[in-house]
């Protein structure tokens, strides 16, 4: 007999939220990890999407012993072999850089790009600033990402609201965990989904509000000239040029968001044509839809589990932390 089986690590995504992501999301993938709490302290690294909606789509979740090289390899080279395989679109990846993550990505996903978080830098940290300008800008810049994943999104706010959304279960042990958040992510596809049928507008709602501003913003932009697909605008002293056939604008927005900017809307408005024909279809409703029109099947009662022949799976080995051990002082009686 060999030495007894210790935990390591568990890797968790259902088939309802793969054909979520394949046919309802954007190629875009934000991998985070947090510490959990507890007897047994590890760390949940998950992978999170973005639906039609703007809003957030867990899709893979992982429970291993620390972020590192090894680690990452591991949960990037399961998600993969999980979705990537059957989706041949260019992935982008939103990471905070964390140790190991970007060598993962490059050694298990063929086709991807990646940038990182940036925010109020200089102001805040010159050293932090020093470092993220050497990173090369197509990593983190947003005139510089990529026009095919539809997303102007430059924070890790994605993973974060992830986070705060399994705080509650995070200081519970591996399986009841787990559940939790198998529970939940049930909840939240149901009601997401009823919440949609009952929709007006082809258009999800955050969208619409996020086209509506726009539409407020193009009141301070002029068209000055115009032909059957091609305007000039102008903004202040600064001139634009938008094409509706193509959907585009010199500004950039409009490729990169997947929303007319509002050198587009004023074209449109002027034009009296329909904003939302001009918005791509991976903000749509049909698309929302295609997400979450998946099932995550219940599980019986575990007394209704088979029971099987299994090897026994102790708890992970707890590690000494570093420096002295604290002493449990006893308070004598008074």
């Amino acid at each position: 007999m060999g030495a007894p089986l210790t935990f390591q690590r568990f890797f968790l995504s259902f088939q309802a939220q793969k054909e979520g992501f394949m046919f309802g999301c954007r190629p875009f993938i934000g991998v985070y990890g947090c510490h959990l709490k507890g007897k047994f302290p590890r760390v949940l690294l998950s992978a999170i999407f973005i639906d039609a909606n703007n809003s957030v789509f867990p899709v893979a979740i992982c429970i291993c012993e620390g972020e590192s090289k090894d680690s990452w390899s591991w949960f990037i080279d399961n998600l993969y072999r999980h979705i990537g395989m059957e989706d041949n679109r260019r992935m982008t990846f939103m990471s905070d850089r964390q140790k190991g993550v970007l060598l993962a990505i490059e050694k298990h996903w063929p086709q991807f790009n990646r940038f990182c978080e940036i925010s109020k830098l200089k102001t805040a940290n010159e050293d932090a600033y020093n470092y993220i300008i050497k990173v090369e800008l197509h990593h983190w810049t947003l005139h510089a990402f990529d026009s095919h994943v539809k997303s102007d999104y430059v924070t890790n706010n994605i993973t974060e609201s992830f986070n705060v959304w399994v705080d509650k279960f995070r200081g519970l042990l591996a399986l009841l965990m787990m559940e939790g958040i198998r529970r939940k992510m049930i909840k939240r596809i149901g009601k997401r989904l009823q919440d949609a049928m009952s929709w007006s507008s082809v258009i999800p709602p955050l969208v619409q509000k996020k086209l509506s501003d726009r539409q407020d913003e193009a009141r301070f932009v002029t068209v000055l000239c115009a032909s059957d697909k091609e305007f000039k605008v102008k903004e202040d002293v600064k001139l634009y040029i938008v094409n509706l056939e193509t959907q585009s604008c010199d500004c950039g927005l409009w490729e990169l968001s997947g929303l007319p900017c509002k050198h587009a809307m004023a074209v449109i408005t002027t034009t009296r044509k329909n904003p939302s024909d001009f918005v791509h279809p991976y903000l749509t409703k049909d698309v929302y839809l295609r997400t979450y029109n998946h099932v995550i099947h219940p599980i019986p009662d575990q007394e209704q589990w088979p029971h099987i022949q299994h090897n026994t799976v102790l708890p992970p080995v707890k590690k000494m932390k570093p420096g002295r051990p604290k002493k449990n002082r006893k308070r004598a009686r008074e």
